[in-house]
């Protein structure tokens, strides 16, 4: 039952959602400098110990803002809601979606280069971190932090606009954010395939949590798209 003058659109994510943005404009700003930091530290640590550092240090500010942001700015129930619930139907779309995409983009710029050539000499350390890190971490730190935070909060702002509209302004803005992101950790020069990745990536995984109101698909989504990289990169 909706009360008179609801919009059907609306979305029930966070209190204030200008606030929750500030926490995803800190994020990434914070990202920035880890990944400037980590650049200048890089030459004087090992393969393993360097991809470790850069690891920790690109998703500690991520992990920061939107735990913050979610502790200080979202409705009660949101974990439960958002993070902690999902169905059959999420896994089977985030599972099947996220395979088509990276399909799409194996089509249009097929995956190139050898995870063990990013090496001097043979690390398993620093492959096995790489890996993981590629395949589990990033996709878990940055769904929580584009998805959960930047999409959602985007939802609440846009809402008054109608919920086709505030999922295509949500989308597209988060998708901007997260290929700007990507494309500046690669130094700034990528491949068709390195743009195209986080663009499938944002757009779709925008597109189901819009969808669900929830991270399951969009996570699954992530990881499966992640992981068929590595090992591509791998095999």
């Amino acid at each position: 039952m909706m009360t008179p003058g609801e919009n059907p659109g609306s979305s029930s994510f966070y209190r204030r959602p200008w606030a929750a943005l500030l926490w995803v404009l800190a994020g990434l700003v914070g990202t920035g400098a880890a990944a400037a930091l980590w650049r200048g530290a890089s030459a004087v640590l090992g393969p393993g110990t360097a991809q470790l550092a850069y690891l920790v240090l690109l998703s500690a500010p991520m992990i920061v803002a939107a735990a913050i942001a979610i502790a200080v700015c979202a409705k009660p129930g949101f974990m439960r809601r958002v993070v902690f619930s999902g169905t059959w139907m999420d896994v089977v779309l985030g599972l099947s979606l996220g395979l088509v995409a990276r399909a799409l983009v194996e089509v249009v710029a097929p995956t190139t280069g050898s995870l063990l050539a990013g090496f001097g000499f043979i690390s398993y350390t620093a492959i096995v971190v790489t890996a993981v890190g590629a395949a589990f971490v990033s996709p878990v730190v940055e769904e929580f932090f584009f998805r959960g935070l930047a999409v959602a909060a985007l939802l609440d702002l846009c809402r008054t606009l109608g919920r086709a509209v505030a999922g295509i302004v949500s989308v597209a803005l988060s998708t901007c954010a997260f290929v700007v992101m990507h494309v500046f950790l690669a130094g700034g020069v990528v491949t068709w395939g390195q743009l195209l990745a986080p663009l499938f990536v944002g757009v779709g995984c925008g597109i189901v949590f819009v969808v669900t109101r929830r991270l399951l698909s969009s996570l699954l989504f992530h990881i499966v798209f992640n992981a068929i990289g590595v090992v591509l990169l791998i095999w």
